[in-house]
């Protein structure tokens, strides 16, 4: 018995040894003195991360003085690496100026590098660059390109910029219905411009039939969230019964709403709705619209706190 089992216990260690040897064989690649196959990228990889990491501090000024000339130099270090938060980070600071000069087209070779790397806000810069025309000429079907690569990867500003350009025939022809559908990816996402076009697509039937009912609710959704023009056309929906009750009350509300941001046909339009309404119906819209901007601030704060 002790005999079985001390051969056992050999033939375990045995296995252990060959296990372990393989196991470094693979993933350290050692084979007899040569150097890890491996060392190298493993090396490259945590030396830009710390660069990187290092740079951030330096561009946040978390925990040292704020530097983005110091910023700069590691996250080129780290971009050298092959970090990609620090390419498309330095496609940020040369476009904005942030510890160099701006500088569009250094900034676009930055993105495109990040971008080509799968990094969806550097394809969504580098479409926004071609859009622009900002240190390259104005090239919609390269926007587009661009836009798309980003939209399909749920970025919310890009599904927005595509039904836009959807919408006005910009690099591509006129497509109502696309412009619809990208659109409501972005609508969906919480994005206020892109629920404020779904809205008039709806509202004046491009893309579709002629549907008020989805018209109120995205204008309704893009309205909380402070946007005097889909604030405006809400009030338009009240103040004509479109698809709604006719509410003058709520017109009001709404109007006032967009006024107080500035919109100048909305308060052309309180001017209007001054004159059908009795004085305490008005008191009370005032009212009631001083506790929903309230709301709306408060809403829009704790969106931002998330």
């Amino acid at each position: 018995m002790n005999q079985r089992w001390s051969i056992l216990k050999w033939w375990g260690l045995v296995i252990v040894f060959c296990c372990s040897y393989i196991f470094a064989e693979v993933v350290c690649g050692i084979c007899g003195s040569e150097e890890p196959k491996n060392s190298k990228v493993i090396d490259n990889f945590l030396n830009a991360q710390i660069a990187y990491d290092l740079g951030l501090s330096h561009f946040t000024g978390s925990g040292v003085p704020q530097d983005y000339s110091e910023a700069l130099r590691l996250f080129h270090k780290a971009a050298e690496l092959g970090n990609i938060d620090a390419t498309y980070t330095l496609g940020i600071m040369y476009d904005k100026g942030l510890g160099v000069p701006v500088n569009y087209q250094e900034a676009l070779k930055w993105y495109d590098k990040a971008a080509y790397w799968g990094n969806v806000r550097a394809m969504f810069d580098v479409g926004h660059m071609y859009y622009k025309g900002k240190g390259v000429p104005v090239n919609y079907p390269l926007a587009l390109e661009w836009y798309k690569k980003a939209a399909e990867k749920g970025h919310e500003i890009a599904q927005s910029n595509l039904g836009v350009m959807y919408r006005g025939g910009q690099g591509v022809p006129v497509n109502n219905i696309e412009a619809l559908q990208w659109f409501l990816k972005a609508a969906e996402q919480g994005n206020k411009i892109a629920q404020y076009n779904a809205g008039t697509m709806y509202d004046f039937g491009e893309g579709g039939p002629v549907n008020y009912q989805e018209a109120k609710k995205w204008y309704l959704e893009a309205a909380m969230q402070g946007f005097p023009y889909a604030q405006f056309n809400l009030g338009l929906i009240y103040g004509v019964g479109k698809g709604v009750p006719l509410n003058y009350q709520k017109a009001y509300i709404w109007m006032s709403l967009a006024a107080a941001q500035g919109h100048q046909q909305a308060t052309e339009n309180m001017g209007i709705l001054t004159n059908m309404m009795p004085p305490e119906q008005i008191a009370e819209a005032q009212k009631e619209a001083a506790v929903l901007w309230e709301k709306i601030q408060k809403r829009n704060e704790q969106k931002q706190d998330q």
